[in-house]
C-alpha cells in the first residue's frame, strides 16, 4: 500500500487519486441487534477528509476517516457478532493499521466480506477477520508503502525515509502473516510485486478463507492496463506498472457494438456529407487543402535531398499493397493497438479533446483521427483568412485605387517600361498609406 497510500510526504509519481463508486453507503456503522452489528467501508482510507485545493472546500470522494470511524466505533464495540463489508483501494497504512488493530481487540467474531476489492490498505482492514469471505471477482492487492517527496532532501534523508518505509512494511508483513502463516520473506516479496490476487487466488495463498457463491461484481482494467474500474468507474490507478493479466479487459457485445452510433453531429462543411476516410475523398471534398499539403510534402523531400525540385515533378503513385490474408484478431490486442498507434500521432495535434474523444468518446483508428485533425485545421484556417478578408475590408484599403501606369508603346521588359510601373507602383502605395 502507499505510505500515502502510505504517508502524505512521499518518491514516484503521484498515482490517480481513486474515485469509489459502489452500491452502498461510503461508510456506515449500523447496530442491527443487542448482540450484532455491521460496518460498511466503501471509500479510501484517510486521516481527514481531503480539501479541494481549487476551492477550499472539502472533497466530495468517499472516504473511512479515522476519527469518525474510531469515534462511532464505540457505539457497537460489545457486540458479539460483527460484518464488515468492505470496497476500498486503500489510503493512509497507518490509518488502516489502526483500524485493523481496533478491529483486533474486539470481542466479536468478525466477518468480512469483499464486496468489490480489498486492496492495499483495505486489504490490512480485511484481515483483522476471523473470517473472510470474497466473491470469484473480488481483487485482493497487497504491496510495499510508496512515499510522496515534495522536497529536496539529502542522502541521510532519503535513508532515514527508505528506513521508516521499510518498517511500515514489516507492520503489514505481520499482519498478513497473522491471516496466512505465510513467511515475511514470501510476504515481503509479494508486496514488492504489487501482487493482485482474485477471489479464487486469495483463498488459496489464505488471505480469505470462503469464496461466495453468486453473481461476481464487474471488474475489469482499461485497455493501457492502468486503471481498474468497478462497475464502470475508476477505482485504482497505477503508478508506473501495468495491471496483471487475470484482470480482464471488458469487451464489447455485438448488440452493444451495433448500438454504437458514431457519426457526428456536423459530418462536415460540404452541406451534411461523410468525414472523408480516404485521400481519394478528402483531394474531392477539399482539393485546394489537398494540393497545398502535397506542394509542402514535395518541397520539403527536395530539401531534404539537397536537390532543385522540377517544374513539373507530380509525387510518385503509393505502390499497391497486397491486403493481408485473413486471419483471427485478438480483440483485446486490436484495442491496445488502435490506442497505441493514437498515443504515437498525439503529440502533433493541438486539441487534446480530439484525441480523447477518438480514444474513448468516438472511437476510432489514428488514421481517421488525423482526418478529423486536417478537417479541423482546414476549418480553421478558412475562418483566419475569412477574418483577414473582413479585416483588409474594413480598414478601406480596398477603396485605395491604384494608378494605371502611363501607356507605353514598347517592349514590357523595357528599361522605359520597368521605370513606368515602378512610379505607377510608388503612387499605389502613398495613396494606400493616406487611406491608414
Amino acid at each position: 500500500m502507499s505510505v500515502i497510500s502510505s504517508l502524505f510526504k512521499g518518491g514516484r509519481q503521484s498515482p490517480a487519486q481513486p474515485v469509489i463508486t459502489a452500491p452502498a453507503a461510503p461508510y456506515c456503522m449500523e447496530r442491527i441487534s443487542d448482540t450484532e452489528a455491521e460496518i460498511s467501508l466503501y471509500g479510501d482510507i484517510v486521516q481527514r477528509r481531503p480539501t479541494d485545493w481549487s476551492t477550499g472546500k472539502p472533497s466530495e470522494g468517499q472516504y473511512i476517516i479515522l476519527s469518525e470511524f474510531l469515534k462511532d466505533l464505540k457505539a457497537i464495540e460489545d457486540v458479539s457478532k460483527l460484518t464488515v463489508r468492505i470496497h476500498s483501494a486503500g489510503g493512509n497504512a497507518y490509518d488502516a493499521i489502526t483500524i485493523h488493530n481496533r478491529l483486533k481487540e474486539l470481542p466479536a467474531e468478525i466477518t468480512v466480506i469483499v464486496d468489490g476489492i480489498a486492496m492495499s490498505g483495505g486489504s490490512l482492514i480485511m484481515c483483522a477477520a476471523n473470517k473472510v469471505k470474497v466473491n470469484p471477482a473480488s481483487l485482493v492487492m497487497i504491496h510495499k508503502c510508496w512515499s510522496f517527496v515534495w522536497d529536496a532532501m539529502n542522502a541521510d534523508e532519503l535513508r532515514k525515509m527508505a528506513e521508516s518505509n521499510d518498517a511500515v512494511d514489516r507492520a503489514q508483513a505481520a499482519i498478513y502473516h497473522a491471516k496466512t502463516g505465510m513467511s515475511e520473506a514470501d510476504l515481503l516479496a509479494l508486496m514488492g510485486n504489487e501482487t493482485y490476487m482474485t477471489g479464487r487466488e486469495a483463498v488459496d495463498k489464505g488471505f480469505a478463507d470462503e469464496l461466495i457463491d453468486g453473481e461476481a461484481p464487474d471488474i475489469a482494467a482499461s485497455a493501457d492496463r492502468r486503471t481498474i474500474y468497478y462497475c464502470g468507474q475508476p477505482v485504482w490507478a497505477t503508478p508506473g506498472r501495468p495491471l496483471p493479466a487475470n484482470i480482464q479487459i471488458p469487451m464489447f457485445s455485438p448488440a452493444t457494438a451495433a448500438e454504437i452510433n458514431n457519426t457526428p453531429d456536423n459530418p462536415g462543411n460540404k452541406g451534411g456529407t461523410f468525414m472523408a476516410k480516404t485521400p481519394d475523398e478528402l483531394r474531392a471534398e477539399y482539393p485546394e487543402l489537398v494540393a497545398q499539403l502535397e506542394r509542402e510534402a514535395r518541397a520539403s523531400a527536395v530539401v531534404g535531398a539537397g536537390t532543385a525540385a522540377p517544374a513539373a515533378a507530380q509525387p510518385p503513385a503509393a505502390p499497391a499493397v497486397p491486403a493481408p490474408p485473413a486471419q483471427e484478431t485478438d480483440p483485446a490486442a486490436a484495442e491496445r493497438a488502435r490506442i497505441q498507434a493514437i498515443d504515437e500521432i498525439a503529440p502533433n495535434i493541438l486539441d487534446k479533446k480530439l484525441v480523447e474523444d477518438a480514444k474513448y468518446g468516438h472511437p476510432c483508428s489514428a488514421q481517421e483521427l488525423a482526418f478529423r485533425a486536417m478537417k479541423m485545421q482546414a476549418a480553421q484556417g478558412t475562418a483566419h483568412m475569412e477574418g483577414v478578408a473582413a479585416d483588409f475590408q474594413a480598414s478601406g484599403i480596398a477603396q485605395a485605387q491604384t494608378p494605371a501606369a502611363p501607356a507605353v508603346d514598347t517592349d514590357p521588359d523595357s528599361p522605359e517600361a520597368i521605370e513606368a510601373q515602378a512610379k505607377a507602383d510608388v503612387a499605389a502605395y502613398q495613396k494606400m498609406m493616406e487611406v491608414c
